[in-house]
Order: structure tokens, then C-alpha cells, then sequence
């Protein structure tokens, strides 16, 4: 993570199991975020994530910066 963001006053925007599973609940509680952190772990024990630093949105085509960042550790 750039030493940037590693003094960034980080708050939790979203998590499933408070807000549910509507990507919808996701959008709206991520609005007007310019930099985000996605975390994530599947039923099978994996964990990945993204580092996204562009607003999201519902778009049906890939979008992104060159600062985008998908991981997996």
C-alpha cells in the first residue's frame, strides 16, 4: 500500500453483514468516496480484495485508473 494511505484516516463504509447484499446499499454508502478499499472473503476461505480510486457506480464495461489495484493475500 503507497505510504500514503498507510496515514489515511480509514472508515468502514459497508459491510455485508450489517448493511445486506444489495449492490444498491454498496453504491450509496460508497457515494462521493474518491478512494476505497474492498476487502473481501469467499465461502471457500480466500481472501482478495481491490484498492479503487475512482467513484463507484453501476456500469456495465470495465472502469478504472492505472491506480487501480486487485489482490489477493
Amino acid at each position: 500500500m503507497p505510504g500514503l494511505y498507510k496515514i489515511a484516516q480509514w472508515k468502514l463504509l459497508y459491510r455485508m453483514s450489517e448493511h445486506g447484499v444489495s449492490m444498491n446499499t454498496f453504491f450509496k454508502r460508497a457515494s462521493g468516496e474518491e478512494t476505497t478499499l474492498v476487502l473481501m472473503e469467499d465461502q471457500n476461505g480466500y481472501k482478495f480484495g481491490a484498492m479503487v480510486h475512482e467513484q463507484w457506480e453501476s456500469n456495465n464495461s470495465f472502469y478504472g485508473t492505472g491506480e487501480t489495484l486487485v489482490f489477493t493475500f
